[in-house]
């Protein structure tokens, strides 16, 4: 304050206040004056920081189980996975945490799932309201996989970054506890309204909380299945609802939850030719299996046909003496077999050269298919309005426009519509302005003009109490 600034500056000429934080920067105040003056100059040092922020990216990778190591649905001929969409959502085993779940690790790795393992593979990745393992969920809320079986989301050095669960059901239901508190049901049945509305606006379910008796919980029936999930919401039905009676009555929210679904070409082929190897191999073998014959036969065509030319030779040398008959041979004998040996390398050429156009064509027509760029099969019906949560909107007036009714009520009446007696309708000890049409009176000993007097004064309303 001043005054005890003013008396610490008149004995001193300089005062240090020391570091203090200002704006988030510390900051040496230093406040200077002259000993009896009424205004002081204070001079200020501090330091300044720039901080660079630099993306850092995270690589995931999740090995999905067999089908022998997996939960398969009971109700359903698919399995179905999920993981958690949330970025605050502690995940638990067996009470230690396991790792914190992130929303944009579940949408990129489902839709990574689905591109590497081929359309015929994943049917529909969604992003859904509710979770389908309800097995993970403790009463207090808290998520813990315990000894489920799951997949686990690693990064590069092994860290757990999520899990991947697979689902027992595909269909369930489950009560979420909301309440709504009716004080005032004829002010609130006129001025309240409540609707469910489903995330994406495609569906609407308008209710009258006060003419429900107020509501407590709500029933969430859900069937999720490829393309169309079927996702029901109702209030606890009472009163003049009846109650629930499992039908469609409420909020069925319908259109499109499914993500963006990338098409992989290579990952097709693989999916939709698993045999091509194994045709490949046995192709491969039966040339090879065709040359191995080839060679031999020809080997020994080649020696047979030496020996049949020596023959020959041989005796085309006889009229001329058996040094004739010699030489003719032994000439023959080496032009055969050199022409021979020459059409076996020759053909062995040929084969090497069909066995590896074989492999090479292979090679070529799998690297044309990896070459293909991936494709987005289907767009994301999840835009930036959209809630992901059905949700529940409540529209009134103004405490002003209430106490308007009031007044009405209380001194111009409502229509009743039913048979009854006056005092029935007096709620307080306050006048109650109550018109009507007396259809019989009874314990009074008077004439019919006397009678008809009353009835006319109730038929134009009176204040009671």
């Amino acid at each position: 304050s001043m005054p005890t600034l003013y008396n610490t500056m008149s004995t001193t000429l300089v005062r240090d206040c020391g570091d203090i934080d200002i704006g988030g920067t510390v900051k040496n105040i230093q406040i200077t004056g002259t000993q009896g003056a009424t205004s002081f100059a204070f001079e200020a040092s501090y330091y300044e920081y720039n901080v660079y922020l630099d993306q850092y990216t995270v690589s995931a990778k999740v090995v999905i189980s067999t089908p022998e190591n997996r939960y398969h649905l009971e109700d359903q001929p698919y399995d179905m996975f999920c993981m958690p969409y949330s970025d605050s959502l502690k995940i638990y085993q067996n009470g230690v945490q396991l790792t914190t779940a992130s929303s944009s690790l579940a949408i990129n790795l489902a839709t990574q799932i689905g591109a590497s393992t081929g359309s015929g593979n994943v049917y529909d990745i969604q992003l859904l309201p509710y979770c389908p393992v309800r097995y993970c969920i403790l009463e207090d809320g808290t998520f813990d996989i315990k000894s489920a079986k799951h997949d686990v989301i690693k990064d590069s050095s092994g860290n757990a970054l999520g899990v991947l669960l697979w689902a027992t059901k595909s269909a369930f239901t489950i009560n979420i506890l909301h309440e709504i508190v009716v004080t005032d049901p004829k002010i609130e049945s006129q001025t309240d309204v409540y609707r469910l509305t489903s995330p994406n606006f495609n569906g609407q379910f308008e209710f009258n909380a006060a003419k429900n008796g107020g509501v407590e919980s709500f029933n969430v029936d859900c069937n999720y299945k490829p393309f169309n999930p079927y996702i029901h919401v109702n209030p606890n039905f009472k009163l003049l609802y009846g109650q629930d009676f499992n039908d469609a009555r409420g909020l069925i929210c319908g259109g499109d939850f499914s993500l963006p679904q990338l098409s992989n070409a290579w990952a097709n082929y693989q999916l939709e030719n698993k045999n091509y190897q194994a045709i490949f191999d046995r192709q491969i073998q039966n040339i090879e299996v065709n040359n191995k014959v080839q060679r031999q036969k020809e080997i020994i065509s080649a020696a047979i046909g030496t020996a049949q030319g020596g023959l020959m030779g041989a005796a085309s040398g006889m009229p001329y003496g058996p040094g004739g008959a010699v030489a003719g041979g032994v000439g023959g004998t080496l032009a055969s077999l050199a022409g021979g040996i020459a059409d076996v390398n020759f053909n062995e050429q040929l084969r090497n050269e069909a066995l590896d156009y074989t492999k090479d064509m292979y090679g070529y027509n799998l690297g044309n298919i990896q070459a293909l760029p991936t494709s987005l099969t289907k767009t994301s019906a999840f835009t930036y309005n959209n809630k992901i949560f059905p949700i529940l909107e409540y529209y009134t007036c103004t405490d002003q426009e209430k106490q308007a009714l009031r007044d009405k009520i209380k001194y111009n009446g409502m229509t009743v519509m039913r048979i009854g007696t006056i005092a029935e309708f007096i709620p307080n000890a306050e006048k109650q302005y109550i018109k009507g049409r007396i259809i019989r009176l009874e314990g009074i000993e008077e004439d019919y003009h006397f009678l008809k007097a009353i009835s006319e004064e109730i038929f134009k309303g009176a204040f009671f109490s």
